[in-house]
């Protein structure tokens, strides 16, 4: 029995060596990480709904409809393989003192609420200061401020700036499907950015430049099989949602004379800006 324990106690030693190895794994990947923070940004949800409506970097801007509520998270940023988002302690300030209230705060979770207040200026411009309190954040970029650059309310989801990124990401899809063919890329992500900062003016305006790309006017039609007819029918499928049966003799043959003569850009703008295309998408458009 004594030397069952003598093989025994080493065994167990090495075992309790390697759990603890294991246990402090985490807390070891997260002080790596802590150490090559690169950047910050700020993380902005819609309150309501917690849908993500975008992220600003220091010093950027972000559009809002007044009345809006939102939660602020200030994310930092690691290098390396760890790229989960970190959140340091953070306060926030509204440097005006007026238009934008701070209804809940919590430094350590590095969040605040803020309400947007109506005003008889709502084309106005917010600046909100952040003060980073964890010393574990680069002294460099621990305090700085953003703007948010509201409009009147009544503004909506894709009227003015405020698609979600979730939106932004699936409209992007979108439109490579019916305009190239095919699916995004990683150059899509600027298209994404855009469309989620500028609405549906961005959004129409990104579906021309795409149509009047090189990859639109030359090498899609080095794929096989690809000639206007298909490419129509793309468009119609995608931006609008009908098949083929669906489209009307007359709009399809002034279409396909428009891709005819290589103005695929006048005939993306017009389906986009159709009240199909906007219904189908639930885009609002304030008039103007």
């Amino acid at each position: 029995m004594k030397s069952r324990s003598r093989v025994l106690l080493p065994a167990a030693v090495a075992l309790f060596c390697l759990l603890a190895g294991l246990a402090a794994a985490p807390a070891d990947a997260q002080s790596s990480s802590r150490a090559n923070v690169s950047a910050v940004q700020i993380l902005v949800r819609d309150l309501s709904t917690r849908q993500e409506i975008g992220t600003v970097q220091p010093g950027g801007t972000i559009t809002l409809p007044e009345g809006a509520r939102v939660r602020i998270n200030m994310t930092a940023l690691p290098n390396g393989s760890y790229r989960n988002p970190l959140y340091p302690a953070t306060e926030f300030i509204d440097l005006n003192r007026t238009g934008v209230r701070i209804t809940r705060a919590n430094e350590e979770n590095a969040a605040a609420d803020l309400e947007i207040l109506p005003m008889r200026n709502p084309n106005r411009i917010q600046t909100i200061q952040y003060r980073i309190t964890d010393t574990w954040v680069p002294a460099g970029l621990r305090t700085g401020s953003f703007s948010i650059r509201v409009v009147p309310e009544g503004g909506q989801l894709g009227s003015t700036g405020y698609f979600s990124t979730d939106q932004a990401r699936n409209l992007t899809r979108t439109l490579y499907r019916a305009i190239l063919m095919r699916e995004p890329d990683a150059a899509a992500s600027a298209t994404i950015r855009a469309i989620q900062r500028g609405g549906y003016d961005a959004l129409v305006q990104a579906a021309v430049n795409l149509a009047d790309s090189d990859e639109s006017r030359i090498r899609v039609y080095e794929r096989e099989n690809v000639c206007n007819q298909q490419r129509l029918l793309a468009l119609y499928k995608n931006l609008l949602g009908l098949s083929a049966d669906q489209i009307s003799r007359s709009q399809w043959d002034a279409d396909l004379r428009r891709l005819d003569r290589g103005d695929i850009g006048q005939v993306v703008e017009s389906l986009l800006r159709s009240d199909r295309f906007r219904s189908r998408y639930d885009i609002t458009v304030r008039s103007r």
